[in-house]
């Protein structure tokens, strides 16, 4: 990432850009390719750290460009025990000044995390209602500040955005953002899957793809996001089976068994081991069922539905012969 390569540079120089800042900021905070961005960071410190004089001075440094007096109330320390305790403080240091742009407040944020069968409410300060689908994370300010409202996903979520026209809803998923000023959309992106799943129910949406010029969704309009040939396909969307989830309702229009079996791990918290046999690779499953029971109740529907489908369980271990 150039931003980051660059990132001390323009820093301590005081010539970051108010965009760069934000860029920067939502990548740090986005909980992908972590690995990614530890290797940055330590490009950024093995290239930047030979020009310290000392660590009180880079603190010094710091301080004087992120934090100019008069404007604002700090909420972070730096360690001043070793030079790699500043290449640290440094990234809280960036999160932070991205955190104020607009403003002189520093939001608080928040972070919930959901488990096997859960699904879990959320009530933004908005008022901007969040449902939060098992195996998900959703961190977010507190409070709203400055000229936009972010807020970062990983998983599933079922978003019912407030109308504000001052301040665009801000969704960051993976490898791009989705805009909104109030709508009901849900949007799928979990880390595990190659594919990223964007249905809208009403109002209007804006993807912020890479490399691509913004692409507007309406009702009833969905995308498939392929994170890895960065490709998307327009789609038509039936609310309903795109968001059953969310009332505890499993729908497979059309499905593969492979798209099943990762859903219902999540859902029922199991490992399931699926033989190569024909009968599942050919398998296209359209159904509906009650997801709030056990795991049995999903496999039972399988078994009517995939002729010769045998399964065994042992322990939290299923085995589909």
């Amino acid at each position: 990432m150039k931003k980051v390569k660059n990132i001390f540079d323009l820093y301590i120089g005081s010539k970051a850009k108010a965009e760069e800042e934000a860029d920067f900021a939502r990548w740090i905070l986005n909980e992908h390719d972590s690995e990614a961005k530890d290797k940055e960071m330590e490009e950024v410190w093995k290239r930047t750290s030979s020009r310290l004089v000392s660590v009180r001075e880079a603190k010094r440094k710091i301080d004087s460009v992120l934090f100019p007096e008069q404007s604002l109330i700090r909420r972070y320390k730096i360690a001043l025990v070793s030079v790699c305790a500043v290449a640290a403080s440094l990234v809280v240091a960036l999160v932070l000044t991205y955190a104020i742009v607009s403003s002189n407040r520093i939001p608080e944020y928040a972070e919930i995390n959901t488990i096997s069968g859960q699904n879990t409410e959320i009530e933004l300060s908005d008022g901007t209602k969040v449902i939060l689908n098992s195996h998900s994370k959703l961190i977010f300010p507190e409070r709203f500040y400055g000229d936009t409202r972010e807020v970062f996903l990983t998983g599933e979520a079922l978003f019912d955005v407030t109308t504000d026209k001052t301040k665009p809803f801000i969704v960051n998923v993976s490898d791009y953002s989705i805009e909104v000023l109030g709508t009901v959309f849900n949007v799928a992106d979990y880390m595990d899957d190659t594919k990223s799943i964007i249905s809208l129910k009403q109002g209007r949406v804006k993807l912020n793809l890479p490399d691509s010029t913004p692409v507007f969704l309406v009702e009833n309009q969905g995308v498939i996001y392929d994170k890895i040939s960065k490709t998307m396909e327009m789609i038509k969307v039936d609310p309903f089976t795109a968001m059953s989830w969310s009332n505890g309702v499993m729908c497979f229009d059309g499905s593969d068994i492979y798209e099943i079996i990762k859903m219902a791990e999540r859902r029922y918290g199991v490992r399931i081991i699926c033989s190569d046999h024909p009968k599942y690779a050919n398998a296209k499953i359209t159904a509906r069922f009650d997801a709030c029971g056990e795991v049995e109740s999903l496999l039972s529907v399988l078994e009517k539905l995939i002729p010769g489908m045998e399964y065994s369980k042992t322990g939290s271990v299923i085995y589909l012969r």
